[in-house]
Protein backbone atom coordinates (compact mmCIF):
# COMPACT_ATOMS: atom_id res chain seq x y z
CA UNK A 1 0.00 0.00 0.00
CA UNK A 2 2.68 2.51 1.22
CA UNK A 3 4.55 1.43 -2.44
CA UNK A 4 1.43 2.36 -4.15
CA UNK A 5 0.70 5.99 -2.79
CA UNK A 6 4.31 6.45 -2.82
CA UNK A 7 4.10 5.75 -7.05
CA UNK A 8 1.01 8.37 -7.05
CA UNK A 9 2.28 10.95 -5.30
CA UNK A 10 5.32 10.64 -7.88
CA UNK A 11 3.08 10.44 -10.69
CA UNK A 12 0.80 13.64 -9.59
CA UNK A 13 4.12 15.58 -8.84
CA UNK A 14 6.14 14.93 -12.02
CA UNK A 15 2.30 15.87 -13.55
CA UNK A 16 2.33 19.51 -11.72
CA UNK A 17 6.35 19.63 -12.65
CA UNK A 18 5.23 18.97 -16.27
CA UNK A 19 2.56 21.76 -16.37
CA UNK A 20 5.00 24.20 -14.48
CA UNK A 21 7.56 23.42 -17.28
CA UNK A 22 4.99 23.82 -20.54
CA UNK A 23 3.92 27.26 -18.84
CA UNK A 24 7.15 27.98 -18.76
CA UNK A 25 8.29 27.18 -22.29
CA UNK A 26 5.18 28.74 -23.21
CA UNK A 27 6.22 32.26 -21.56
CA UNK A 28 9.78 32.05 -23.26
CA UNK A 29 8.98 31.24 -26.69
CA UNK A 30 6.68 34.11 -26.61
CA UNK A 31 9.41 36.24 -25.48
CA UNK A 32 11.35 34.84 -28.43
CA UNK A 33 8.84 35.59 -30.92
CA UNK A 34 8.44 39.62 -29.68
CA UNK A 35 12.31 39.65 -29.89
CA UNK A 36 12.32 38.20 -33.26
CA UNK A 37 9.90 40.02 -34.55
CA UNK A 38 11.47 43.39 -33.29
CA UNK A 39 14.67 42.19 -34.37
CA UNK A 40 13.31 41.69 -37.82
CA UNK A 41 11.97 45.41 -38.35
CA UNK A 42 15.45 46.58 -36.59
CA UNK A 43 17.34 44.63 -39.08
CA UNK A 44 14.99 45.97 -41.74
CA UNK A 45 15.41 49.55 -40.91
CA UNK A 46 19.09 49.47 -40.84
CA UNK A 47 19.49 47.40 -44.12
CA UNK A 48 17.36 49.83 -45.83
CA UNK A 49 19.09 52.56 -44.73
CA UNK A 50 22.59 51.59 -45.65
CA UNK A 51 20.74 50.21 -49.40
CA UNK A 52 19.81 53.73 -49.76
CA UNK A 53 22.90 55.01 -49.03
CA UNK A 54 25.29 52.91 -51.23
CA UNK A 55 23.14 53.32 -54.19
CA UNK A 56 23.07 57.14 -54.00
CA UNK A 57 27.23 56.90 -53.37
CA UNK A 58 27.42 54.81 -56.61
CA UNK A 59 25.31 57.52 -58.53
CA UNK A 60 26.80 60.87 -57.25
CA UNK A 61 30.14 58.95 -58.63
CA UNK A 62 28.74 57.87 -61.88
CA UNK A 63 27.06 61.65 -62.75
CA UNK A 64 30.62 63.37 -61.32
CA UNK A 65 32.93 60.71 -62.94
CA UNK A 66 31.13 60.44 -65.61
CA UNK A 67 33.93 61.73 -67.66
CA UNK A 68 36.68 59.94 -66.18
CA UNK A 69 35.28 56.75 -64.11
CA UNK A 70 37.53 54.66 -62.24
CA UNK A 71 36.85 50.95 -62.74
CA UNK A 72 38.07 49.40 -59.95
CA UNK A 73 35.99 52.12 -57.81
CA UNK A 74 32.96 51.85 -59.77
CA UNK A 75 33.37 47.65 -59.02
CA UNK A 76 33.91 48.00 -55.43
CA UNK A 77 30.58 50.40 -55.28
CA UNK A 78 28.85 48.23 -57.38
CA UNK A 79 29.75 45.17 -55.24
CA UNK A 80 28.70 47.03 -52.14
CA UNK A 81 25.52 48.33 -53.22
CA UNK A 82 24.79 44.32 -54.77
CA UNK A 83 25.57 42.82 -51.00
CA UNK A 84 23.18 45.78 -49.50
CA UNK A 85 20.26 44.00 -51.65
CA UNK A 86 21.34 41.09 -50.80
CA UNK A 87 21.21 41.72 -46.77
CA UNK A 88 17.76 44.28 -47.27
CA UNK A 89 16.09 41.25 -48.95
CA UNK A 90 16.64 38.77 -46.36
CA UNK A 91 15.95 41.16 -43.48
CA UNK A 92 12.25 41.01 -45.41
CA UNK A 93 12.53 37.16 -45.20
CA UNK A 94 13.21 37.45 -41.83
CA UNK A 95 9.86 39.67 -41.27
CA UNK A 96 8.21 37.52 -43.23
CA UNK A 97 8.83 34.09 -41.11
CA UNK A 98 8.25 36.44 -37.87
CA UNK A 99 4.95 38.08 -38.87
CA UNK A 100 1.76 35.68 -38.53
CA UNK A 101 0.08 36.50 -41.69
CA UNK A 102 2.34 37.90 -44.81
CA UNK A 103 -0.06 38.78 -47.63
CA UNK A 104 -1.06 41.87 -49.71
CA UNK A 105 -3.78 43.49 -47.32
CA UNK A 106 -0.68 43.12 -44.66
CA UNK A 107 2.09 44.76 -47.35
CA UNK A 108 -1.20 47.57 -48.06
CA UNK A 109 -1.39 48.41 -44.56
CA UNK A 110 2.27 48.91 -43.79
CA UNK A 111 2.52 50.98 -46.63
CA UNK A 112 -1.03 53.06 -45.39
CA UNK A 113 1.42 53.09 -41.72
CA UNK A 114 4.52 54.65 -43.15
CA UNK A 115 6.80 51.63 -42.19
CA UNK A 116 7.44 50.98 -45.83
CA UNK A 117 7.34 52.76 -48.87
CA UNK A 118 6.42 52.51 -52.35
CA UNK A 119 9.90 51.48 -53.39
CA UNK A 120 10.62 48.60 -50.80
CA UNK A 121 6.77 47.66 -51.26
CA UNK A 122 7.70 45.88 -54.59
CA UNK A 123 10.47 43.97 -52.75
CA UNK A 124 7.93 42.57 -50.17
CA UNK A 125 5.07 41.66 -52.68
CA UNK A 126 8.59 39.45 -54.36
CA UNK A 127 8.89 37.73 -51.14
CA UNK A 128 5.10 36.52 -50.86
CA UNK A 129 4.60 33.00 -50.06
CA UNK A 130 2.62 31.42 -54.17
CA UNK A 131 0.30 29.05 -52.72
CA UNK A 132 -1.35 27.11 -54.87
CA UNK A 133 -5.40 26.83 -55.12
CA UNK A 134 -6.94 23.67 -53.00
CA UNK A 135 -9.06 21.35 -54.54
CA UNK A 136 -12.65 22.85 -53.08
CA UNK A 137 -11.43 26.14 -54.55
CA UNK A 138 -10.45 24.98 -58.07
CA UNK A 139 -13.87 23.43 -58.10
CA UNK A 140 -15.33 26.52 -56.74
CA UNK A 141 -13.60 28.59 -59.98
CA UNK A 142 -15.12 26.02 -62.51
CA UNK A 143 -18.33 25.86 -61.52
CA UNK A 144 -18.58 29.97 -61.06
CA UNK A 145 -16.75 29.91 -64.70
CA UNK A 146 -19.57 27.54 -66.50
CA UNK A 147 -22.21 29.48 -65.06
CA UNK A 148 -20.80 32.43 -66.13
CA UNK A 149 -20.57 31.05 -69.18
CA UNK A 150 -24.72 30.06 -69.36
CA UNK A 151 -25.43 33.62 -68.42
CA UNK A 152 -23.82 34.83 -70.83
CA UNK A 153 -25.19 32.37 -73.76
CA UNK A 154 -28.82 33.04 -72.29
CA UNK A 155 -28.14 36.95 -72.22
CA UNK A 156 -26.60 36.74 -76.12
CA UNK A 157 -29.86 34.31 -76.88
CA UNK A 158 -32.43 36.85 -75.54
CA UNK A 159 -29.93 39.35 -77.01
CA UNK A 160 -30.83 37.86 -80.80
CA UNK A 161 -34.55 37.64 -80.35
CA UNK A 162 -34.57 41.22 -79.28
CA UNK A 163 -32.86 42.44 -82.37
CA UNK A 164 -35.60 40.17 -84.41
CA UNK A 165 -38.20 41.64 -83.20
CA UNK A 166 -36.76 44.96 -84.02
CA UNK A 167 -36.03 43.81 -87.26
CA UNK A 168 -39.44 42.80 -87.54
CA UNK A 169 -40.94 46.06 -85.96
CA UNK A 170 -39.36 47.69 -88.68
CA UNK A 171 -40.54 46.30 -91.47
CA UNK A 172 -43.93 47.80 -90.99
CA UNK A 173 -42.35 51.45 -90.26
CA UNK A 174 -42.34 52.26 -94.15
CA UNK A 175 -46.03 51.73 -94.22
CA UNK A 176 -46.55 54.38 -90.80
CA UNK A 177 -44.40 56.21 -92.64
CA UNK A 178 -46.03 55.88 -96.14
CA UNK A 179 -49.48 56.25 -94.02
CA UNK A 180 -47.80 59.84 -92.44
CA UNK A 181 -46.89 60.89 -95.87
CA UNK A 182 -50.51 60.13 -96.83
CA UNK A 183 -51.90 62.37 -93.72
CA UNK A 184 -49.21 65.05 -94.74
CA UNK A 185 -49.86 65.60 -98.06
CA UNK A 186 -53.58 64.73 -98.10
CA UNK A 187 -55.50 64.82 -94.89
CA UNK A 188 -58.36 66.37 -96.09
CA UNK A 189 -59.35 63.27 -98.83
CA UNK A 190 -59.66 61.33 -95.11
CA UNK A 191 -61.68 63.64 -93.91
CA UNK A 192 -59.72 65.44 -91.21
CA UNK A 193 -60.26 68.85 -90.28
CA UNK A 194 -58.23 71.59 -91.95
CA UNK A 195 -56.44 72.49 -88.77
CA UNK A 196 -54.97 68.22 -88.47
CA UNK A 197 -53.88 68.94 -91.68
CA UNK A 198 -50.19 69.75 -92.34
CA UNK A 199 -49.26 72.44 -94.55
Amino acid sequence: METQETIQYASVGLGIFGIIIAFYQGIERRKLKQFMYSQAWNIYSISQRSFAHSQKALNLYKEQHKENLNPEVFEQLAKCEAHNVGLFVESIRQIQLSEPKFDIETIIRWKMQGRINDQTASFFIKEMPMKSPSIPAMTWQAMTLQLRRRLATARTGSGLAITHSRLTNRSSRPRAAASWANLKHGGARVGLPQRYVAS
